[in-house]
């Protein structure tokens, strides 16, 4: 399985088109294709992102099962630095 960190950006884009390529790539972490790779500080800007005042229109109960269904992936220390992840998988 490949492990996937998806930056925020990416989050957030398949929330607001969920007929786009981001939306595809969250499909496909949800039906294990792609494991997501996540740190505490990670879900934490995904959380502070999220709950911006420009994003209340999107739906608290969504929000909720994408950033559950992200905890569950592959979890890596705080701290640890890209490149050093990245030469480990």
């Amino acid at each position: 399985m490949t492990r996937v960190v998806l930056d925020t950006n990416v989050v957030v884009s398949a929330l607001l088109a969920r007929h786009g390529n981001e939306a595809q790539v969250l499909r496909l972490l949800f039906t294990g294709v792609l494991q997501p790779c996540v740190s505490e500080a990670v879900l934490a800007e995904y959380t502070s992102v999220l709950r911006r005042r420009k994003f209340k229109n999107l739906s608290r109960i969504v929000i909720g099962d994408v950033l559950m269904g992200l905890s569950r992936g592959h979890f890596v220390p705080n701290g640890t630095h890209a490149g050093d992840f990245a030469r480990s998988l």
